[in-house]
């Protein structure tokens, strides 16, 4: 009996310091802070020489792009964290900007409840599904 306990213990331990590469048992806290940087937008077509940045601090995210070739575009909305004991969230609320952005979001499309999918030193993915249905998805990696 003494035995399971301590494989059973050892075991558990394995899993707990585990989950911190996974993110699994990690506080609001710590995911907030993963997230506050600047973070480089990565279009589907690798080619694309567009730039988007998404900086997140404080609560609140600015998405700057090229409107066109002279005029930089910042649009600002806000952030909040959410953890459960499997999966977090990015909430993105507040985002107004009549227009897409140059990664082909309308606000609608960002104003919503985001799955952290990845998040692990200098890349950043998260998915949503959107109103109709269709999986939206947003890639980062360190700016």
């Amino acid at each position: 009996m003494k035995n399971v306990l301590l494989l059973l213990t050892g075991f558990f331990g394995l899993v707990l310091t585990g989950c911190d590469s996974n993110d699994l048992f990690q506080s609001e806290k710590k995911m907030e802070s993963k997230i506050q940087k600047s973070w480089l937008y990565v279009y589907p077509n690798l080619t694309d020489t567009r730039k988007e940045i998404w900086s997140f601090a404080n609560g609140s995210v600015a998405v700057t792009f090229k409107l066109n070739a002279n005029t930089d575009t910042t649009i600002v909305g806000t952030y909040s964290v959410d953890t459960k004991v499997s999966k977090s969230y990015v909430h993105l609320s507040g985002f107004t900007y009549s227009g897409y952005t140059n990664s082909g979001f309308l606000s609608e499309d960002l104003n919503r409840k985001w799955t952290v999918s990845e998040l692990s030193g200098d890349v950043m993915y998260l998915s949503a599904t959107d109103s109709k249905g269709s999986i939206r998805s947003l890639e980062f990696i360190d700016f």
